[in-house]
């Protein structure tokens, strides 16, 4: 009996946001990359593409061996669940964090700081300090600043409530003072 196609497929969607376009990436098991707003579908499908290669998970190795399906039925349930954030933005994104980790080559380390990170609830920031001690390592907050980098599923595990100490919102998805997460914590009602 063969496998069903989703045993080895990536499902890819698009949403468009009130700030963009944002692509999502899953397999049937899992959520595995988000793509932040981007201002075409374009750029933001070839982003999540890149990213999908970049974290392995699509690339000349494995892709004859994966079907990438855009926007597979397992698909609608992440789609709702980021449309819901941008009509709440103040209830939390309620998703298996734990199996998205899994499937995400960080170390624990990495892994621990952003289940943390999904437990702070919407409105509230923290600074890479106050992170690196609710994990239990007050030095660590350099590593944790490489943790945010790293955030497969930013706006899910939400690294845009961490900020500077200074208040200051500091760099996010490589751009100091990003405007994405100003306008989502501003949504938030962290800022106003």
């Amino acid at each position: 009996m063969s496998q069903p196609i989703f045993q080895n497929s990536l499902g890819i969607s698009l949403y468009h946001s009130p700030l963009g376009w944002i692509a999502i990436a899953s397999t049937h098991k899992a959520l595995i990359q988000l793509q932040l707003p981007e201002k075409s579908a374009d750029l933001a499908w070839n982003k999540v593409i890149q990213n999908l290669k970049k974290w392995g998970h699509l690339n000349d190795s494995n892709h004859k061996d994966k079907t990438l399906l855009k926007n597979p039925s397992w698909m609608k349930k992440h789609i709702d669940k980021i449309h819901h954030y941008f009509s709440h933005p103040q209830e939390k994104i309620q998703f298996d964090i734990k199996k998205s980790l899994e499937m995400c080559s960080l170390s624990p380390f990495q892994k621990e700081a952003l289940y943390k990170l999904y437990q702070v609830n919407p409105g509230v920031t923290l600074s890479y300090k106050e992170l690196a001690i609710k994990i239990g390592h007050p030095k660590a907050f350099r590593a944790i600043g490489t943790a945010m980098r790293l955030n497969p599923l930013p706006i899910f595990i939400p690294c845009h409530r961490i900020i500077l100490n200074s208040g200051e919102l500091g760099v996010y998805a490589s751009v100091k003072n990003n405007p994405i997460k100003y306008e989502l914590l501003k949504m938030e009602g962290a800022l106003t």
